[in-house]
């Protein structure tokens, strides 16, 4: 994935904002257990797996206001302000273009949605 890349360059790098990580993926997550173990190790990274076979798809709405997981502590939640967050996806394009949509509908404004475009060809 092009962001175990920025994962791995979190050392050199580190996220001087909160980043909330959203994997989202059909079964099990490739690279989880590495990008958990190089999270831990940075307090404004937060790693967040939807599981698209058991919980459904990843949306901009509950991107942006996804609960608090078992894991986290009561004062990190993830609620955004929409106009206030920066958006970077890469993915199938179907769902690239529904987040798009949903963040832009959301009030996310279009200057902060990103794209990495890698696709299986």
């Amino acid at each position: 994935t092009p962001f175990l890349s920025w994962f791995r360059s979190l050392d050199e790098f580190p996220a001087s904002d909160r980043v909330d990580f959203f994997y989202s993926v059909a079964g099990d997550a490739p690279y989880i257990d590495e990008i958990r173990t190089i999270a831990k190790e940075h307090p404004n990274v937060w790693v967040h797996v939807v599981n698209t076979t058991t919980d459904g798809r990843l949306t901009a709405q509950r991107a942006l206001t996804m609960p608090r997981t078992a894991d986290e502590a009561p004062d990190r939640g993830a609620q955004h302000d929409a106009d206030s967050v920066s958006v970077f996806m890469c993915g199938p394009e179907q769902m690239v273009q529904s987040l798009h949509a949903g963040f832009r509908e959301a009030g996310v404004p279009s200057s902060a949605i990103h794209r990495e475009h890698f696709d299986w060809r």
